[in-house]
C-alpha cells in the first residue's frame, strides 16, 4: 500500500506493464479495469501528426476485456495493483461522495 502522486503514477505506468485499475466514472459508478498502456493495435497511420497532446490528468490505456482503447482520468482513479503492489490516489472526499453501493464495490 502506498500514495503516490500523478507524476510517480506515470513512471511505473510508462514501462506497458499489465495493471488493474479502480475508479469512478462520469457517472459517479465505480469500474475496475484490467488494462495495459504502450499498446499500438489498432492504430491506423496517419499523415499528420497529432496536433493536440493529450492532456497530462488523462492516461490512455488497453482494456484487455474490451479489447479497446480507453481514456482514464487520473484524478478519478482510488487505487490500482502493479506487479503486487497497490498505489492509492484516491481522496477521501471522492470516495464519501458515492453511494453506499458503490463503495462497497472498492473493496471487493
Amino acid at each position: 500500500m502506498k500514495n503516490v502522486t500523478l507524476t510517480e503514477l506515470r513512471e511505473v505506468l510508462k514501462t506497458g506493464r499489465f495493471f488493474t485499475v479502480v475508479f469512478i466514472k462520469k457517472d459517479n459508478t465505480v469500474r475496475t479495469m484490467n488494462c495495459r498502456t504502450g499498446v499500438k493495435a489498432g492504430l491506423k497511420p496517419t499523415t499528420r501528426p497529432r496536433t493536440k497532446p493529450e492532456p497530462e490528468n488523462v492516461l490512455t490505456v488497453w482494456d484487455v476485456a474490451k479489447q479497446a482503447y480507453r481514456r482514464i482520468n487520473l484524478n478519478q482513479i482510488v487505487f490500482l495493483n502493479v506487479d503486487g503492489k497497490r498505489f492509492y490516489l484516491g481522496n477521501r472526499k471522492m470516495i464519501e461522495s458515492l453511494s453506499y453501493s458503490e463503495r462497497e464495490k472498492l473493496w471487493l
